[in-house]
């Protein structure tokens, strides 16, 4: 099943996997980083391990975008 981020890297940098983001907030999204944790770093962290196809599959508007743009 092809998910984003691997659910270990999800935990690790965020405390928690995710089967869908669908309804994910950026607000709630940012209140899972450590209080400490640089937000570039974070993203950063993030982008080594992101898998295109994974998060398709678990963002319904990011794979329409997805197919508006790279599936045409």
């Amino acid at each position: 099943m092809r998910k984003g981020l691997e659910n270990q890297h999800s935990i690790s940098m965020l405390g928690d996997a995710f089967p869908q983001t669908d309804d994910l907030l950026k607000q709630d999204f940012e209140a899972m980083m450590a209080e400490d944790a640089d937000r570039t770093d974070v993203l950063q962290e993030i982008l080594k391990h992101f898998d295109m196809g994974r998060a398709r599959y678990k963002n319904n508007s990011f794979d329409s975008f997805c197919s508006a743009v790279f599936d045409e």
